[in-house]
């Protein structure tokens, strides 16, 4: 049986836009990031739905996501302060289930170089 091809990325930008802004706000004396988690990989057209598991921290952290025109990456937006493992379930269109592991590295864009090459902004809310 082969495997089934799907992966998750995570970075501090829409993967979606040309927009390189990345979000962030302080909260107390921790700085929260906008974070965009999704699949990538040669079956997410067989992708279902997803439902990312967060760090137990975090407001309701089991998410699901169904695969759509509109979201065909089962893009989750969230707001994170640290890194952690984060676990999924993508479900096919079979109903075949499988679980992934990935632990967040959003900050590796926070690099000097990487952030210039990325061309990206630091973006203040709130």
């Amino acid at each position: 049986m082969k495997a089934f091809e799907v992966e998750i990325h995570d970075q501090p930008f829409d993967p979606d836009s040309s927009d390189r802004s990345v979000f962030y706000y302080k909260r107390g004396e921790q700085y929260l990031y906008k974070v965009f988690i999704y699949l990538v990989g040669r079956d997410l057209p067989f992708v279902n739905k997803v439902t990312y598991y967060l760090h137990h921290t975090f407001p309701k952290p089991e998410r699901s996501i169904f695969r759509t025109d509109a979201n065909p990456n089962c893009k989750l937006i969230t707001w994170a302060w640290g890194k952690f493992n984060l676990r999924a379930a993508v479900e096919d269109k079979k109903g075949n289930r499988y679980e992934i592991n990935h632990f967040l590295q959003y900050d590796r864009y926070f690099e000097t170089e990487t952030f210039k090459t990325e061309g990206l902004k630091l973006v203040k809310t709130r």
